[in-house]
């Protein structure tokens, strides 16, 4: 019996491992595309004069 016992609580933990590795993934890729999303849209670069792609574009469709 306490053998089964043993063998069902290491399942559950690691099923609750799985799961929570697979929400910190989940976490961690959506902190990643917060942070591309925020470096390609609001981040200043040297490349295009201190000013974020969209303040680039917007100066770029203003004077075309």
């Amino acid at each position: 019996m306490q053998r089964h016992v043993r063998s069902l609580r290491k399942d559950a933990q690691t099923r609750l491992r799985a799961r929570q590795t697979t929400t910190q993934c989940r976490n961690r890729f959506e902190l990643i595309g917060e942070w591309i999303e925020d470096y390609n849209n609001n981040h200043p670069h040297s490349g295009l004069r201190w000013r974020s792609p969209r303040e680039f574009i917007k100066a770029t469709t203003e004077t075309a």
